[in-house]
């Protein structure tokens, strides 16, 4: 019975490293992250690695609503919209970056960067 005790206990704490190591993972140099995402988009000539970026940060924001994560799927969003912008699609680039100054118009408790990140998309916004 012990055993079993002690198996349970250790795949348990395994699981939830692997969980934890996967969300930490995924924070880890998301600046790099994205930006070879958007070399890669361009040479796949379509969006699909943004896009995965994109859907791992809002899952795991539905799991950890943080600041940090809201902040860098603002920052792929952005990306995105230059993305389109540059294939030529004014409404879906207009999309993207309009979703990404609402994150961060919304959010509360914004430091620098965040206000950083607001401003830039929101210029962005008003050259299109």
């Amino acid at each position: 019975m012990k055993n079993i005790i002690t198996i349970l206990t250790i795949f348990i704490v395994a699981i939830t490293n692997g969980i934890a190591q996967t969300n930490t993972n995924l924070l880890e140099n998301t600046h790099e992250k994205v930006a070879t995402a958007f070399r890669q988009d361009f040479q796949l000539n379509e969006h699909t690695e943004l896009g995965k970026i994109d859907s791992e940060l809002a899952n795991l924001y539905r799991k950890k609503p943080q600041n940090l994560i809201l902040y860098w799927r603002a920052y792929t969003n952005y990306y995105t919209s230059v993305y389109y912008l540059v294939k030529g699609d004014k409404d879906k680039a207009e999309k993207f970056i309009n979703k990404a100054v609402e994150w961060l118009d919304d959010m509360k408790n914004k430091n620098s960067e965040d206000y950083a990140l607001l401003c830039l998309t929101q210029c962005s916004r008003k050259k299109r």
